[in-house]
């Protein structure tokens, strides 16, 4: 057994009869197990089902959570085989196990002495058991919340297995269901839209469609942002289902009948290009309302620093969210924003919060409106125009103007910045015209030179 964090693996008995299982089993704690790898191949078993649970247990107080999945495996003979080494990647966390040596000896009689019914035991074991297929009510579903949407605007894609609830116990998930789900998920994520992937695999709920009822097993759900106008495209999805035979004899027992093939049906979103604007290529698009505050006084003074907090809230894509460098002038000098994002997806939503938080220092008393320098444009999918997020506060501000030390303290130029490094002497105007005019005379005399250098050259 090794730990990574707080999940682990933990193999079964190493020594086993020939009609009992090996087991080996994945188990979290405080986490439910949203992701896991294959399980191993065993040589000289077969792998058969899988099993999850889920555990509550109080200690001083505090409530744990346990859950656990386990895939059983039949051996095939008798003899001694070797598991080897392997690792499985669960949650994102890769988990170790130095895997051990199974003895597999011959089948236990599950008679016992102090059993009534033993004496049907042979009876039942010369009776061949008769296996019947039955065909069950299922389908693989592809659905979307929208079929047409504005560019950026968010539409939810979900995949969902139905089952009837008859039928289940006919049908159950296969050994390589991980290797479908992330082929799914390739093909369920256009090269034209980001993505907020939902970590639901392996949910299920009860549903009532027409007037029967179905287990609903959601297998897929993502909330997209197409960032062209470009349509949508989702591909038809496959999916394969581990299929049972069932006895008709009295105990009701399963045999696996093979993979059972389901497949559902394309889709296109239709996506519309934005209204025109200036801005349409920037904007984000959603539904967004605005929480604003700043440092808790009513009364603020010059040169001492207030902070400003421009929160915008709602639904939409919060990665594509940004400020515009407010207005400059000398009445407030504003920093740059510290950035604060956090999202929500539930409810088959994105939900989220993006927090602009802001130092101000003014230079000037007096009112200063803070809807003149912070605004934030978005488009409006249900509303179908664009909409602004305007600050609604004043600062009132008090003491004497900064200004004019605001702009001694700022950069004037290389100009200015060269003052300190030259000299303050004085120089007399008649020593500048004197070396002006030997400098003249001595450029003179050199032209003389190489003008006679030249002539006397050509003559000889």
């Amino acid at each position: 057994m090794l730990f990574a964090q707080n999940i682990k693996i933990d193999l079964g008995a190493d020594r086993i009869a020939q009609n009992q299982y090996f087991t080996i089993t994945i188990t979290a704690n405080n986490e439910r197990i949203k992701s896991y790898d294959a399980f191993p191949e065993i040589k000289g078993f077969q792998r058969q089902h899988t099993g999850t649970s889920m555990s509550s247990s109080f200690i001083n107080g505090t409530r744990s959570l346990t859950y656990s999945i386990t895939q059983h495996y039949v051996p095939t003979k008798q003899g001694t085989f070797r598991l080897k080494p392997f690792k499985m990647k669960v949650n994102d966390q890769t988990v170790a196990s130095n895997g051990t040596t199974i003895e597999v000896s011959a089948p236990k009689q599950r008679r016992r002495r102090n059993d009534p019914f033993s004496m049907f035991d042979d009876f039942f074991n010369q009776q061949e058991e008769s296996y019947e297929q039955i065909d069950a009510e299922a389908y693989l579903s592809l659905h979307t919340d929208k079929n047409e949407i504005y560019e950026g605007e968010g539409v939810l894609v979900s995949l969902g297995f139905f089952i009837e609830e008859q039928s289940y116990g006919i049908l159950g998930l296969p050994g390589n269901i991980n290797e479908q789900l992330n082929e799914i998920y390739q093909l369920l994520h256009p090269k034209n839209a980001l993505e907020e992937l939902f970590d639901l695999p392996y949910q299920w709920e009860r549903v009532t469609v027409g007037n029967k009822r179905f287990i609903r097993f959601t297998l897929h759900q993502a909330m997209l942002y197409p960032f062209t106008n470009e349509d949508l495209v989702l591909p038809s999805i496959q999916f394969e289902m581990q299929k049972f035979k069932i006895s008709q004899g009295f105990f009701r027992r399963k045999k696996r009948d093979g993979m059972q093939t389901f497949k559902s049906k394309a889709k296109t979103i239709r996506v519309k290009p934005l209204p025109p604007h200036p801005l349409k290529d920037q904007v984000s698009v959603g539904q967004f309302t605005l929480n604003e505050s700043t440092t808790p006084n009513d009364q603020f003074n010059t040169g001492e620093s207030i902070h400003y907090i421009f929160e915008i809230k709602g639904e939409g894509n919060f990665s594509t969210i940004a400020m515009n460098e407010p207005t400059k002038d000398t009445r407030l000098e504003i920093y740059t924003p510290d950035i604060h994002q956090q999202i929500q997806k539930a409810h088959n939503k994105v939900l989220g919060t993006k927090r602009f938080s802001y130092d101000i220092i003014p230079n000037e008393p007096g009112t200063h409106i803070l809807k003149d320098y912070f605004s934030w444009i978005y488009f409006d999918p249900k509303q179908a125009h664009y909409d602004t997020l305007i600050s609604q506060i004043s600062l009132q501000v008090a003491g004497e103007s900064l200004r004019d030390h605001s702009i001694a303290s700022s950069d004037l130029g290389d100009f200015y910045n060269q003052i300190p490094l030259t000299s303050n002497h004085l120089v007399s105007i008649d020593t500048i015209n004197k070396t002006f005019y030997i400098g003249i005379l001595f450029a003179l005399v050199m032209l003389v030179t190489m003008i006679l250098f030249f002539v006397r050259k050509k003559t000889d």
